[in-house]
């Protein structure tokens, strides 16, 4: 009963399937001593009976944990796959209108997002992008979080182009990212989160637009269950992230030979 009651595991099925197991454990102890004692031969049942029983019920067991645990596991590989396709999914935004901003975005906002939640923006690279999809968007070290803006791409200004344009990005480099490709604000990534978790953006307190998700808050959202990630990796090197399923949509904003020329530019 306590087993039962404190569920050990992560995953319910595995809590249910362990109480099964433990309740035919019991049975087999039982079971064996009324062998010993001869119990069972007072209701009409001989010892190869009952022993027959018993490696029953135990095979009805192991066929019934095999038999879903093969189910689960296809589901879990349908899943990932269809984490993929969204992680590789960049929809094209180049030469959008603004009357097509705002028409899509207002769509998002109508499906995706509940009430108590706020549609946010936030430009980053392609492989940052990539990054947030797989595993999760990392905070920014300059911020304290993960800065973000509640204007639409037609309506920002240089101020907020620069917030995103920071190559200090990350808490923490990340090894697999190759910083000679990092184009930023190349990448929308559209996000819905709860609006009682956002501030003002340091420095920018003026503003109604720039707000920001601290990185307190970035470490109390770290996802207990990681079914819903594909890449792991960055959790488990000690990287703060917003986890990818508050991702809705990534909108490539920026070819990346445009991006080479205004490097360049710059340089």
């Amino acid at each position: 009963i306590y087993f039962r009651e404190k569920e050990p595991y992560r995953l319910q099925f595995t809590n249910f399937i362990a109480h099964v197991a433990q309740v035919t454990i019991l049975i087999t102890f039982f079971a064996a001593i009324s062998i010993d004692l001869g119990v069972m031969m007072d209701f009409g049942w001989s010892d190869f009976q009952l022993g027959l029983f018993l490696v029953l019920c135990n095979i009805s067991l192991l066929l019934s944990v095999l038999l879903v645990g093969l189910t689960r596991f296809k589901s879990y590989k349908k899943h990932k796959q269809s984490m993929q396709q969204k992680a590789e999914k960049l929809e094209w935004a180049i030469g959008f209108s603004a009357n097509k901003f705002r028409t899509t975005f207002a769509s998002i906002n109508e499906v995706s997002v509940p009430s108590s939640n706020v549609l946010l923006y936030h430009y980053t690279s392609f492989d940052l992008a990539r990054m947030a999809t797989s595993s999760g968007l990392p905070a920014m070290v300059q911020f304290g979080g993960i800065p973000f803006t509640l204007r639409q791409p037609h309506q920002i200004n240089e101020t907020e182009h620069d917030i995103f344009n920071n190559n200090e990005t990350s808490i923490q480099v990340y090894e697999d990212i190759d910083k000679s490709n990092d184009y930023p604000n190349s990448v929308l990534l559209v996000i819905s989160l709860p609006r009682i978790l956002l501030r003002p953006l340091k420095g920018y307190e003026d503003t109604k637009y720039l707000c920001y998700l601290p990185l307190a808050v970035l470490k109390a959202m770290r996802p207990i269950n990681p079914i819903n990630i594909l890449d792991v990796k960055p959790w488990t090197d000690g990287m703060v992230l917003l986890p990818p399923t508050s991702i809705l949509r990534s909108y490539q904003m920026k070819e990346e030979e445009e991006e080479e020329a205004e490097a360049e530019e710059r340089v």
